[in-house]
């Protein structure tokens, strides 16, 4: 239907078919979004019959989307002509052939008659797992499908309880957003993103539950130390130079006047795919040197809703143990209070941001991270790699604590040697450890003190 190539430089794609049910859909591509220059072929397809449900109500055909695949380094908006019901709340969706599935795309704007999304790749969820496509011989092009779908604002309210699979407890990871030797500060996305993509690609497929999975001690997180490193090492990846950051900041949805049609979304996407969906949190945090506001924010997965009862089921990060509820009143969510990570001081974040799933979180990291996973290698691949060290007891001359020695006393000084240091890689100053309650096993002990010295 639609063939056009945008250089490096950016462009804008438009449809010009008369007759088209599609006819002035357009892609907008900023400059340097992708490093070469992109082929883009849009195509559409009737939707005949579909086995997707109660809840899906297609407005469009099903728009076929191809460019080669990849991400790009910038958020492309894909305004799309539809007329939505009055009194229907609009829907993004990819769909998968391979899985079968809907997939939520945040939107950005609607009108009567066309709707906006936004996103930074055009490929299926199976093309960003390529683990799913090995087995059979399956081949695939790299080609999303699209499709509009509505719900009404009625049918959300008489919904008691909007309920994704996801459950606290069991899909979340049990330890603390503490922050770890990579990611100092913080590593909330990581922690949620390596979660959700285990919930669909793993638990989903019976790999069984998240929840402890790594860790050898019952209750005792500090011994999960491989799934600690898998998020920060996803943390890092996603923030890399700055882009994640950089793409979420420009599109904090500060306008809480919209914060209704935010959940509404939320509870619709849910609603329809069953799925749950990410969001982010923010506060302003002061201003950059050229004037510009600055923010803060914070990761968190919403895995059920309310709009009835105007409730936000989340998962944060820095609470694993026990679910959180962002409240929503006179048609605008209450400030949320939470944490940077799970030491800094809580603050109140008044703006909500939702981002689905993989539109905006680069979900094609995760199956090589995972690989690493599987063979203990998480962490010492470059530019992600946790340093060599060793636990110094500081009792007279000192000694090094590993797995054999014979302790007389229930507490030790200790302090971390590490490369290029004599003494105290992170720190000189030793911390006093009850050995009754973080010695079960040697690697418990070095994740806790990693952790305090971060």
């Amino acid at each position: 239907m639609a063939t056009e190539t945008v250089p490096t430089s950016g462009g804008t794609v438009i449809v010009d078919f008369p007759g088209s049910e599609v006819d002035g859909l357009e892609i907008m591509v900023l400059s340097q979004g992708y490093s070469t220059s992109k082929t883009f072929k849009i195509s559409t397809a009737p939707i005949i019959n579909h086995a997707l449900g109660q809840y899906f109500n297609p407005l469009t055909p099903l728009i076929q989307i191809e460019n080669g695949g990849g991400y790009s380094d910038s958020i492309m908006e894909i305004t799309i002509p539809v007329t939505i019901p009055e009194g229907d709340i609009p829907l993004g969706f990819y769909y998968d052939e391979i899985s079968g599935k809907l997939e939520g795309i945040p939107v950005k704007d609607y009108s009567n008659n066309s709707i906006t999304l936004v996103t930074r790749h055009f490929m299926s969820a199976s093309e960003l797992t390529p683990s799913n496509l090995k087995s059979g011989g399956i081949k695939i092009d790299l080609t999303s499908n699209l499709i509009i779908s509505s719900v009404t604002e009625s049918m959300l309210k008489m919904q008691t309880i909007i309920s994704s699979g996801f459950k606290i407890g069991t899909d979340n990871w049990e330890f603390t957003n503490h922050g770890f030797y990579i990611a100092t500060g913080g590593h909330c996305a990581g922690q949620n993103m390596a979660a959700m993509w285990y919930y669909f690609e793993k638990k989903l497929k019976g790999d069984g539950d998240l929840y402890g999975k790594f860790s050898t001690v019952p209750s005792l997180w500090q011994d999960n130390a491989i799934g600690y490193r898998f998020c920060s090492v996803i943390h890092s990846d996603l923030v890399w130079e700055g882009r994640f950051i950089d793409l979420f900041d420009k599109y904090i949805e500060k306008n809480q006047e919209r914060d209704k049609l935010k959940l509404y979304m939320i509870a619709g996407a849910i609603l329809t795919s069953g799925e749950p969906q990410g969001i982010g949190i923010y506060r302003p945090t002061g201003a950059a040197a050229d004037g510009t506001p600055t923010y803060g924010g914070h990761d968190l997965i919403c895995y059920q809703v309310s709009v009835s009862g105007g409730k936000l089921y989340i998962s944060d990060p820095n609470t694993p143990g026990e679910g959180q509820t962002i409240e929503f009143a006179n048609n605008k969510f209450k400030p949320y209070i939470a944490k940077k990570n799970g030491n800094a001081v809580a603050e109140p974040f008044p703006y909500v941001t939702y981002y689905a799933k993989t539109a905006y979180i680069e979900w094609d990291k995760f199956d090589k991270r995972w690989a690493e996973v599987i063979d203990n290698s998480i962490g010492t691949v470059a530019p992600n790699i946790f340093p060599t060290y060793t636990i110094w007891v500081k009792d007279g001359a000192g000694y090094e604590l590993k797995d054999g020695l014979i302790m007389t006393k229930d507490t030790i000084h200790s302090c971390i040697i590490g490369p290029n240091t004599e003494i105290g890689f992170i720190t000189t100053i030793g911390h006093e450890c009850p050995l009754k309650n973080y010695i079960r096993s040697l690697k418990s002990l070095i994740i806790y003190i990693l952790q305090e010295f971060k």
